[in-house]
């Protein structure tokens, strides 16, 4: 379908010509009023001129209506065409609108392109900055971790050398510990000794370190070599009681069984002397299971705060002698001295222990 352009282009090129037609056939019923007037051949021409004429007028008059129907279309074409300007023309201005708004926005956003370019360059200079100063810290850290690894090869060192501090406090302690309970346990002892007579009752002796108690001992011992847990001389207190049997006593603050062991033990030499010992301990603590052992192993104890307990010998434990000896009563019968046993007093300490003789 031809554009508006091309049918407007086509319409004036037919006004064109219907106007040339027009001045020619003006031109034409000229020449032929002129012919007529002086020929009859003119006017039988004209006539035939008249009916071209004619046909061309009809002609003409079917070309104007043609151009008048064109020209209509071409009317509301060109109102069409004024709606459409319009409507472009009103586009055009909100484009215009629109492109201002734009332009405006174009200036702000190049503002803020100025602006961030501005920005990206102060912060490419602050990371150029942060780099550097990262590039130190790294390098610091370098070091750090050097110092670190020094350190934690020092703290190696001396953790090692608090574990063998320790260790050495730990000997050092066990031996002021032992030290200690060692000089109380003497205090305590020599407290013994010379409270000998009120817990052991009347008599004499005390510690063999004394040159009297030496002396009867060695005297008693001189045809005997006992061991050193068997020895009397090493006892605590060998006490010659007024009441009959020499009482051997082993002295400690918590009685073991090394003492119920000793005591026996070295009460035993005695009597494969020939005399009438008994094994006592003395101290604070006794604990049960000891109390037992010391029930069987023939030990009398006397323990502070408590009523002092004798097991007693039975007759059998006081007159069994050692192998190749007279038994105690033997020697009672022949020299004068008779093995007693003793009779315990159950209302007051060892110095109310009474003794048959």
């Amino acid at each position: 379908m031809p554009t508006l352009e091309e049918r407007l282009a086509a319409l004036e090129t037919a006004v064109t010509r219907l106007t040339e037609a027009l001045a020619d056939t003006i031109t034409t019923v000229k020449d032929l009023a002129g012919v007529l007037k002086p020929t009859a051949e003119v006017l039988s021409g004209l006539t035939s001129a008249q009916q071209a004429i004619t046909g061309a007028v009809a002609e003409l008059a079917g070309a104007q209506r043609e151009t008048t129907r064109t020209l209509h279309e071409l009317a509301g074409l060109v109102g069409n065409l004024a709606g459409v300007v319009q409507a472009l023309l009103e586009a055009q201005a909100r484009i215009e609108k629109r492109l201002e708004v734009l332009e405006g926005r174009v200036d702000r956003l190049e503002a803020a392109l100025i602006r961030l370019a501005e920005a990206q360059t102060r912060t490419e200079a602050r990371l150029e900055e942060l780099a550097g100063r990262v590039d130190a810290l790294a390098e610091a850290q370098a070091r750090t971790e050097q110092r670190l690894e020094e350190l934690a090869r020092a703290q190696a060192r001396t953790e090692q050398r608090l574990e063998e501090l320790a260790r050495a406090q730990a000997r050092l302690s066990e031996r002021l510990d032992g030290e200690i309970a060692r000089r109380e346990g003497e205090r305590y002892e020599a407290a013994i000794v010379r409270r000998a007579s009120r817990i052991l009752g009347p008599g004499d002796g005390g510690s063999p370190d004394e040159p009297e108690v030496r002396r009867r001992l060695d005297g008693a011992l001189a045809d005997l070599s006992p061991d050193p847990e068997a020895d009397p001389a090493l006892a605590d207190i060998v006490w010659w009681s007024a009441a009959g049997p020499i009482l051997v006593v082993e002295v400690s603050l918590v009685i073991h069984w090394e003492d119920i062991e000793r005591a026996a033990a070295r009460a035993q030499t005695l009597r494969s002397a020939g005399l009438n010992a008994l094994p006592v301990v003395v101290g604070r603590v006794l604990p049960d299971t000891l109390r037992e052992l010391a029930a069987r192993e023939g030990v009398e104890y006397y323990i502070e705060g408590e009523e002092a307990h004798r097991q007693g010998l039975s007759p059998s434990a006081a007159s069994q002698p050692p192998d190749g000896q007279a038994s105690p009563k033997t020697r009672t019968e022949s020299g004068g001295l008779r093995a007693s046993r003793p009779r315990r007093n159950r209302t007051g300490p060892l110095s109310s222990w009474t003794f048959d003789v």
